[in-house]
């Protein structure tokens, strides 16, 4: 009995030790080490695994322990010798496995260590970027409240204006001094116009949607038009003013011709602001090259201004920053130009920069590439309002005007009536759809305003095209809102209507957009 019980104990711990627990080890080893097959890998494999694994120490106590359990069968067998081994085996057995589990232990408690020194570090890491991104959103914080206070400033500024100025009007009894307080009104109301698109223009660009529009412009026109507008400024501070355009400069180009003048506008708004009097500023444009189909263009503004030093410079072009915090204090400004500059510069493909130096004038530049176009441009809505208005100019025609808000109606009949256009205005979408639905033939274009009670100038300009009757398919309908933004465009556009005017009303466009679709010729695209 004890020989069969010995013999399937050493039967037991073999096949328990070697076939199960060290094989299976090897063989996760050979898994994990996969690549490279043959004698000499598997050897290297299996001693790896034999002194670097506890099934390995263990395998070996094992063999000990099954060689005098032999030695005591065969002993008490044959020879029958007091001697007892496997007594001391065991013994010897337990005491080694002890030292195998204090080594898995130092080994566990090693890793521990190890993880707890990574989790550790990256604790610290994680906190310094946390800390690092504080000072930076508390930065931005203060960034934004100076800004605010000095968007308070801009604002209030040009609203005294309108204010004082509409009270110095009702109160003047010479018709030059009601006419000069109309003129410091309208310059002021121009201003803060400027301001609140300037504003605009940044939430678009923190929302990563400002977008640029696609039309054929001249060039030329473009510098000659921003030229005549800055001359002006220019002209009050008694600087002198001049303009180079390369000979060799594109006819015609495919880009955003309202926002190309809107860079150099600021930057020669700045030059002026910056520059004292009887300064100089200069505004050269040259032809880069053309690759790759699109045609390189380089602006540049100098001044003789006060100069900018290098650090300033750092700090130009970032979203609420001036050269320094007094900056709008002493010289006015928001800004925002040349963040703003920036921005439309880099969507042209372009790059914006500055070499000035203190007390020595500055240097503003930008490039932008733009396509080349096949045709010269059209006349534009400016061009055609260059013509003064003539009275009774649209007699006999008829404008639908949807627009639920009293003052806005009364401001486009007052500046209609000049022109002999009969005006039925109704105040919500629904009304303007009903009077259009009972009389299609009696109007000649529908002015329709978007955000209004009942029904919206969307579905209303969609209902009126969905009527059976020709005339519904061929009226002119012209967006006329404050709902300026791009897609506000194309969403009146995709509604059936024909053109979008923005509020406020610039009286030029509105007449030039009159005489475009009163005027004969039109159909429907």
């Amino acid at each position: 009995i004890w020989w069969v019980c010995a013999v399937a104990y050493v039967l037991y711990i073999v096949s328990h030790d070697v076939a199960y627990t060290f094989v299976r080890h090897v063989l996760e080893r050979r898994e994990a080490e996969r690549g490279d097959s043959g004698a000499l890998r598997l050897a290297r494999l299996f001693l790896r695994s034999l002194f670097d694994s506890e099934s390995g120490n263990t395998l070996a106590l094992t063999i000990i322990v099954v060689c005098t359990i032999l030695f005591d069968i065969l002993n008490s067998a044959f020879f029958h010798e007091d001697i007892l081994l496997t007594r001391y085996s065991f013994f010897f057995f337990m005491l080694c496995m002890a030292f195998v589990l204090a080594r898995i232990y130092a080994k566990r408690f090693e890793m521990a260590s190890q993880i707890n020194d990574v989790l550790e570090a990256t604790v610290k890491q994680r906190t310094r970027q946390l800390e690092e991104q504080v000072l930076i959103a508390e930065a931005a914080s203060r960034a934004k409240g100076d800004f605010l206070a000095s968007m308070s400033h801009e604002i209030r500024t040009p609203l005294n204006a309108v204010i004082g100025m509409t009270k110095i009007g009702a109160q003047a009894v010479e018709s030059a001094r009601k006419n000069y307080a109309f003129a410091k009104i309208k310059e002021a109301s121009e201003h803060l116009l400027g301001i609140i698109n300037d504003i605009l223009d940044i939430s678009k660009i923190e929302a990563g949607k400002l977008e640029l529009s696609r039309i054929t412009f001249n060039v030329r026109d473009v510098i000659s038009r921003v030229g005549n507008l800055m001359r002006f400024k220019t002209d009050e501070k008694n600087q002198e003013f001049s303009v180079a355009a390369a000979d060799d400069l594109p006819i015609a180009l495919f880009g955003d011709d309202l926002r190309l003048a809107q860079v150099i506008t600021n930057l020669i708004g700045n030059a002026v602001k910056f520059t004292p009097e009887a300064g100089q500023i200069t505004l050269a444009a040259s032809f880069d090259g053309e690759a790759d189909g699109l045609c390189t263009l380089r602006f540049l503004v100098r001044d003789t201004g006060i100069g900018i030093t290098k650090e300033q410079q750092a700090k130009l072009f970032g979203l609420f920053q001036q050269a320094e915090n007094t900056t709008t204090r002493k010289h006015g400004g928001t800004g925002l130009g040349l963040a703003l500059s920036k921005q439309i510069v880099e969507l042209m493909g372009g790059e914006i920069w500055v070499d000035s130096e203190p007390g020595q004038g500055s240097t503003f530049g930008f490039t932008i590439k733009a396509p080349r176009a096949e045709a010269p441009p059209e006349n534009t809505v400016s061009e055609s309002a260059a013509e003064e208005m003539r009275e009774g100019e649209f007699q006999g025609s008829v404008i639908l005007l949807a627009e639920d808000v009293e003052i806005n109606r009364e401001i486009v009949f007052s500046l209609l009536e000049p022109t002999g256009v009969a005006i039925d205005s109704a105040e919500n979408g629904s009304q303007a759809v009903e009077m259009f639905e009972r009389t299609p033939e009696r109007y000649d274009l529908v002015l329709m305003d978007i955000q209004m009670p009942m029904m919206d100038g969307y579905e209303a300009a969609r209902r009126i095209r969905a009527m059976d009757v020709p005339h519904a398919k061929t009226t002119p309908i012209i967006a006329m809102t404050a709902n300026v933004f791009q897609d506000d465009i194309e969403r009146a556009l995709a509604c059936g209507m024909n053109s979008h005017l923005g509020k406020p009303i610039d009286f030029d466009k509105l007449l030039a957009t009159l005489r475009r679709y009163l005027g004969g010729g039109y159909s429907i695209q």
